[in-house]
């Protein structure tokens, strides 16, 4: 896969932010749920919506 068209889009929804990282959404959930911010996944909640960057968490799990 191309890096650049892997971060087109750098904020993504859940649903695309677990393909990318190959776990279910319901991972993620328990993840931010757990952890928090203290996770490897990068993620805001905008208007109510949990957006993750993609290539900050890519950056983070290469560094661990």
């Amino acid at each position: 896969m191309n890096t650049e068209d892997c971060y087109k889009d750098r904020w993504v929804d859940e649903q695309t932010a677990a393909n990318h990282l190959k776990v279910k959404p319901e991972t993620l959930r328990r993840r931010r749920w757990a952890l928090g911010h203290d996770s490897n996944e990068v993620w805001v909640k905008n208007h109510g919506k949990i957006l993750y960057d993609l290539w900050e968490t890519d950056k983070r799990i290469e560094n661990k």
